[in-house]
C-alpha cells in the first residue's frame, strides 16, 4: 500500500519506511510484555478466569513467533530505510555534477 502513495521517488519515501520500522519495533516491544504477562500470570488463579482449562498451547507458541517476526520486519525496514537514504544521497550528490563536453 505505501508503495502506491509514496513510490521510491517522492520524497517522504525514507522517512516513511524509516517510521514503519520503528512502529513495527515498538509494536514488537508491546507484544513481548504482553506475552511475559501471559505466560508468567496464565496458571494464576486470581488473573484469569476458569484457570483449570488455562494452559500454554499452540496460540502462545504463535504470539510468541509473531512478535519475534515483528522485530524482524521492524529490522529490516529500518535496513531498507538506511539502503534508500544512501542511494538518494549518492543520486543526489551526482546529479549536482554534469558531464558537458565542449565543442
Amino acid at each position: 500500500m505505501y508503495l502506491i502513495c509514496f513510490g521510491p521517488d517522492h520524497h517522504y519515501y525514507v522517512l516513511l519506511i524509516k517510521v514503519i520500522g520503528i512502529l513495527l519495533i515498538f509494536s514488537g516491544f508491546l507484544g513481548s510484555i504482553a506475552v511475559i504477562v501471559f505466560g508468567a500470570m496464565g496458571d494464576s488463579r486470581a488473573w484469569m478466569p476458569d484457570w483449570q482449562n488455562n494452559y500454554l498451547s499452540w496460540s502462545f507458541a504463535l504470539a510468541v513467533v509473531g512478535v519475534v517476526c515483528e522485530y524482524v520486519a521492524g529490522i529490516l525496514f529500518l535496513v531498507e530505510g538506511r539502503v534508500q537514504g544512501r542511494k538518494r544521497k549518492l543520486r543526489e550528490s551526482h546529479s549536482a555534477y554534469t558531464m558537458e563536453t565542449k565543442a
